[in-house]
C-alpha cells in the first residue's frame, strides 16, 4: 500500500509538480491566511489586477487627502 501511495505522489508530482499532500497543505496554509485577514486587507488581494479598482483607490485617497487638509 506505501509503495502504492508512492508511486500515485510520485506521478502527482510529474503531471502537476506538486504532490496531493503537499497541495492539501498549501489550500490548508491559504486558508489560514485567508481567515485571518482583516476585511481591509481581504478587499486589497481581490482588487489587485483590476484596473477599475485601482484607479478608484487612487481616487478615494486623493479626495481624502483633499478634504484632510481643506479641514485642517
Amino acid at each position: 500500500m506505501e509503495e502504492l501511495e508512492a508511486r500515485i505522489a510520485a506521478l502527482e508530482e510529474r503531471v502537476f509538480g506538486i504532490s496531493y499532500p503537499r497541495a492539501q497543505a498549501v489550500v490548508k496554509r491559504i486558508a489560514d491566511q485567508v481567515t485571518s485577514m482583516t476585511q481591509d486587507q481581504a478587499i486589497e488581494l481581490l482588487g489587485m489586477g483590476d484596473p477599475e479598482y485601482e484607479r478608484a483607490v487612487k481616487l478615494i485617497r486623493e479626495v481624502k487627502r483633499y478634504v484632510g487638509k481643506a479641514e485642517g
